[in-house]
């Protein structure tokens, strides 16, 4: 990426808290870690909620500290203050060191942010900075199938703020939460047409996966370990009065751990993981 080139600034938002924002969060850090321009790239954690910034610990072993950094659009008072998302970006702009920001919002910042363009006066000044900057805005919306009722409204009301600013829109399908109904096809296929939007599954690891797999990896991301140079972690042992039915939950898991954890295994037999499809779909909004 040439410094010359159009500025990327990246939003992860979520107006509903457990809908996986963290978990896309962690995989778009290492997407970019792949990219010859990453040392370009800035990370910044918005989640003011919680006391112990989630995506800053388990970017740490991602990220070197000076592209990873705290942010905050409030002010002493906790308030949200306009100004501070507005001097946020101007300063992006100007940075000769960045061509690529992502923010990732926490669920009452990401209210406010929409709160916040839904002041044409705002989103005014906002299109002002941006275009000046040569700054193109995306906006990744977390969708879960469980929760659809609450998802889809928080989609169309970024997306209708996005479009104003002319940014793009993308739809992060978390199929950990998916149950592959009609009612949620129908419903991206319906965002994707009314908002010209784009649409990636995000498939962190399978839903076959025990509940210790999942808390090992869990505590692994959350020590900020970059899995993709980590390797094998310890696969799981079935109990010795283990079921057949429990050994072959068990193989599955770590089928799923061997793939998603180690790329050199899944290129030598020719498998895509978790991680390359997503990559895969990345590719068509980012590069």
């Amino acid at each position: 990426m040439e410094t010359n080139k159009e500025k990327k600034l990246y939003f992860i938002v979520s107006k509903k808290g457990g809908v996986g924002k963290s978990a896309f969060a962690y995989n778009l850090g290492l997407y970019f870690a792949q990219k010859d321009y990453f040392p370009r790239v800035v990370f910044f954690d918005a989640d003011t909620e919680r006391n112990n910034p989630s995506s800053m610990r388990q970017l740490s072993g991602i990220f070197p500290a000076d592209q990873l950094a705290p942010l905050t659009f409030s002010d002493r008072n906790g308030i949200f203050a306009r100004e501070k998302i507005e001097n946020f970006i101007e300063l992006f702009g100007k940075s000769e060191k960045r061509d690529v920001a992502v923010v990732d919002l926490g669920s009452k910042t990401s209210d406010n942010l929409a709160a916040y363009l839904s002041d044409p006066e705002c989103t005014e000044a906002m299109k002002v900075i941006l275009e000046f900057y040569c700054i193109k805005v995306t906006f990744f919306c977390l969708f879960a199938g469980n929760m659809i009722d609450d998802t889809v409204p928080d989609i169309e009301d970024f997306f209708s703020k996005a479009d104003i600013l002319s940014g793009n829109k993308i739809i992060v399908n978390n199929k950990f939460f998916s149950r592959d109904s009609e009612q949620e096809k129908i419903a991206i296929a319906l965002l994707e047409k009314q908002y010209n939007a784009g649409a990636i599954n995000f498939q962190f690891i399978s839903e076959t996966a025990s509940k210790e797999t999942i808390g090992q990896l869990s505590t692994l991301i959350n020590n900020g370990v970059n899995i993709q140079t980590k390797g094998l972690i310890p696969l799981l042992k079935p109990d010795t009065n283990a079921t057949e039915q429990e050994r072959l939950r068990i193989d599955t898991a770590n089928e799923v751990i061997k793939n998603f954890w180690n790329p050199s295994l899944a290129i030598k037999l020719k498998v895509r993981n978790n991680f390359e499809i997503f990559s895969h779909q990345l590719n068509k909004f980012i590069l």
